[in-house]
């Protein structure tokens, strides 16, 4: 049985992007309009994965859907992959903060496919996520 992912990105170029290329690595694809994504909605795809797009609609309306899906017990223990264009300097330290306290890698647009599939590669398979701790440490300018 493949694993199967839930993209949630605003983009459709991106998402067709995701779909060619997860699909093209033998996982399961289904994406989700930003507006159907919630805790129930997506309990209900039974998913082994979520890659959110924190930039939506021109907008960093992304962080309400991460936050409820993080806190919701049905959906709070699945892996999410937070792909954004989002700029380092534009997450709050409180955002920082919950990315790292929930073990949340982020991986900044553009990005490598290498990279993207490692990291959907180690969430899967229960490992530690394959990001830099720099995220982290990065300070503002």
């Amino acid at each position: 049985m493949a694993f199967h992912i839930i993209v949630i990105d605003d983009d459709l170029a991106l998402q067709e992007f995701y779909r060619l290329l997860l699909e093209g690595e033998g996982y399961k694809v289904t994406l989700l309009s930003p507006f159907a994504a919630s805790p129930g909605s997506i309990t209900a795809l039974h998913p082994n994965l979520i890659i959110l797009d924190l930039l939506l609609g021109g907008k960093q309306s992304g962080w309400p859907i991460l936050h409820a899906l993080t806190t919701a017990p049905q959906t709070a223990a699945l892996p999410i992959l937070l792909a954004t264009a989002l700029p380092v300097a534009a997450f709050v330290p409180e955002w920082k903060k919950f990315v790292q306290t929930h073990n949340i890698p982020v991986l900044f647009k553009p990005f490598d496919v290498d990279a993207l599939l490692a990291l959907i590669r180690s969430l899967l398979s229960d490992s530690l996520p394959l990001f830099s701790d720099s995220f982290y440490n990065e300070t503002e300018s």
